[in-house]
């Protein structure tokens, strides 16, 4: 009888050595699962954010080309309006010399 007591003991005692080991085992595996899934996430994390970053990119060069494109468009604006100007100023003094050096008895009637 002593011997099948100590022998179901000594089967208890393995089998609690087994489920500890089974539980370790099992805390490891739980661990490597988080940590790979904390990997994935964060993998995703940099992937999105570069993807970002070069969206990001590509609207500021949108808006560069925008803003360059509506630059020379204010620059050609500009140029027109000195020429008018330039033209209006020279058909001034045109007429102004004329005014001037014309004789004062021919106004013209």
């Amino acid at each position: 009888m002593r011997e099948t007591l100590d022998k179901v003991m000594e089967a208890e005692k393995k089998a609690r050595e087994r489920v500890a080991a089974a539980r370790e085992e099992a805390s490891k595996r739980v661990s490597r699962a988080e940590d790979e899934a904390s990997r994935i996430i964060d993998q995703s994390r940099r992937e999105a954010l570069e993807e970002q970053r070069e969206k990001l990119a590509q609207l500021e060069e949108e808006l560069r080309q925008r803003h360059t494109r509506e630059l020379q468009k204010v620059e050609a604006e500009i140029e027109v309006f000195r020429q008018e100007r330039k033209e209006v100023v020279e058909s001034s003094v045109e007429d102004l010399v004329d005014f001037i050096i014309r004789p004062k008895g021919s106004n013209g009637g």
